[in-house]
């Protein structure tokens, strides 16, 4: 007579939906970069504990670990759209405990460069002023300027 093999966890834990991939994936769509923090170039690490509860819903989340600058309130939204897979456990309702890091990271922008050219304008020269003789022929001059545009923390 062959026995019913026993689970491997006594206690089943709550299990996103998809991969560990598909977290990241579905943080860094909903992400939304405050803008105080923005403008203050914060970036880091909140770290978020939460529980879920036997439905699969995110409960009692709190910030253990905040960066500030509205990271922490836009973490603690992000966290508590989580869905999970509920979870039975000997018909007993269980709730399971995580953390998660979320990170900030602003992204590296290049300074824009801007080319162009400048011909003068080819126009008579006034009446006051000597014309140069005929026989000699004014070079036609191009000035060539870059501009680099970089943004400023002050904007």
């Amino acid at each position: 007579m062959k026995r019913a093999k026993k689970p491997k966890d006594f206690v089943k834990a709550a299990e996103f939906h998809g991969s560990r991939s598909d977290l990241e994936n579905f943080i860094n769509e909903n992400l939304v970069y405050p803008p105080p923090a923005i403008q203050h170039r914060t970036e880091g690490t909140v770290i978020v504990a939460y529980a879920i509860n036997e439905r699969g819903r995110v409960v009692q989340a709190r910030v253990v670990h905040g960066i500030g600058d509205g990271c922490d309130e836009e973490a603690l939204r992000l966290v508590n759209l989580l869905q999970f897979k509920p979870v039975k456990n000997r018909h007993m309702r269980t709730t399971t405990n995580k953390r998660i890091g979320i990170k900030f990271q602003l992204q590296k922008q290049e300074s824009p460069v801007v080319s162009y050219s400048y011909q003068p304008d080819a126009s008579p020269l006034p009446a006051a002023t000597a014309s140069p003789p005929d026989d000699v022929e004014s070079p036609a001059t191009t000035y060539q300027y870059v501009l680099t545009i970089s943004p400023t923390a002050d904007q």
